[in-house]
């Protein structure tokens, strides 16, 4: 910072690229895997709904033999 002003705001804005790059690298598998975790989670609730259906139409059909 002594010899030159801009050069440090240079130096420092490089060391900060390099950092993010760094991070970005670390981060970017972990929201690859979470939107997957999340579309088989959308998947899973689906199913879950059509089991659910299938067991009130069921409890219905017993309920009416009673």
């Amino acid at each position: 910072m002594g010899q030159s002003f801009a050069a440090s705001k240079l130096c420092a804005w490089s060391v900060n690229i390099v950092t993010f790059n760094k991070i970005f690298k670390e981060v970017k598998p972990l929201q690859i895997a979470e939107a997957k975790s999340q579309e088989e989670l959308k998947i899973a609730e689906e199913q879950l709904a059509k089991v659910k259906e299938e067991v009130r139409k069921l409890n219905e059909m017993v309920s009416n033999l009673r």
